[in-house]
């Protein structure tokens, strides 16, 4: 039986096998779970659309660029910035959209 290190925020982890260190890899990438964020995304885009908001008014108020709010409605996740600047932009696209839907 052979040690592996697995390294995540400049911290070293070692495991038996590769086997574990593979079961791993998905809590590196910082808990983002596709399918929570489609279905959160499906919704907020439904009461956008609902409520005639503009994507220009959105980007204006989180400061993210139009392609990446287009894509983050589009489910294109693997094109956004990296993690954890992609689960912030989708957040905070659901927050603004939740928001102004209220008014």
């Amino acid at each position: 039986m052979s040690l592996v290190s697995l390294n995540h925020y400049n911290r070293s982890y070692f495991y038996p096998d590769d086997r574990i260190q593979e079961n791993l890899s998905d809590i590196t990438k910082l808990h983002f779970d596709e399918n929570e964020f489609q279905s959160m995304i499906t919704e907020t885009l439904k009461k956008r659309k609902s409520a005639n908001i503009d994507i220009q008014q959105i980007s204006r108020q989180t400061k993210i660029s139009n392609k990446n709010l287009r894509l983050i409605e589009q489910l294109k996740f693997d094109a956004l910035p990296p993690m954890p600047v992609k689960k912030a932009f989708i957040l905070q696209y659901c927050k603004v959209v939740k928001n102004l839907t209220r008014l």
